[in-house]
């Protein structure tokens, strides 16, 4: 495994694509990202059923009816981390919602969340917006007995929400030997940019007066977003092994 922080995706799917597959076949990262929803359906039948046995039984049935009627087995199998959006959300409510849960599912679950928060950015600050979310609520209804009753379970949340950001800072050190946020998240928004035109006009107007390092390489700048992300002709790839090597 190449230790570089991928230009055009989070580092965390990387790794859990690198770690599924086991270098045999990528279908087992499809089985793992099933294998969490899966869960978090089992999960959900348990506690609102009450019934271990009962869950198991209704969730062949729910998953066969979820297939039929939704896009959810084709972003289950796709290699993209958007199925864990839905599992970052779901594993949130189960942990909010059922703070009697048994420790060890309650462990697993903090895994499973965290894992898929740090797969997508726009996980992450899924998880923040559901947080905030709560706080107001508890803050709101804070003498209520639902939320007294649950404050523990908010408290983890929190500390959940805290651990998936300091992760995300702390990955990379191990890779570039400094913690800070992997620039992979710049990808999409200036390929976005490429695409509006703005970047060929802000180059075109400013390359005179600076420096920059795209000024060397105008002419090579696609006008789309697809082929500079994903043409492995692309300037990104042929020029920065990663966008933290693009001073933009």
């Amino acid at each position: 495994m190449k230790h570089e922080i991928p230009a055009d995706r989070p580092l965390m799917y990387g790794l859990l694509i690198w770690a599924a597959g086991m270098g045999i076949s990528l279908w087992h990262v499809a089985l793992l990202q099933a294998l969490f929803v899966g869960y978090m359906l089992w999960l959900l039948l348990k506690c609102t059923t009450g019934s271990t046995r009962l869950a198991f039984v209704i969730l062949p049935l729910l998953a066969l009816i979820i297939t039929g009627i939704s896009g959810v087995s084709f972003y289950v199998s796709f290699l993209i981390p958007d199925i864990l959006s839905a599992v970052v959300i779901a594993g949130i409510l189960i942990l909010i919602a059922y703070p009697e849960l048994q420790i060890s599912h309650r462990i697993a679950l903090i895994v499973i969340v965290i894992i898929s928060a740090l797969t997508h950015y726009s996980n992450l600050i899924n998880i923040l917006s559901v947080a905030l979310v709560f706080l107001f609520l508890f803050l709101f209804f804070r003498k209520q007995s639902f939320v007294v009753k649950r404050r523990k379970a908010f408290y983890l949340l929190l500390s959940v929400v805290f651990l998936s950001f300091f992760l995300n800072t702390l990955l990379p050190s191990f890779f570039e030997g400094e913690e800070k946020t992997p620039k992979s998240n710049y990808g999409h928004p200036f390929a976005t940019l490429l695409e509006s035109g703005l970047v060929h006009q802000y180059l075109t107007e400013h390359c005179d007066d600076t420096s920059l390092y795209f000024c060397k390489h105008i002419n090579e700048l696609p006008r789309n977003h697809g082929y500079f992300l994903w043409d492995m002709n692309s300037i990104l790839y042929r020029d920065c092994k990663s966008l933290k090597n693009c001073r933009t």
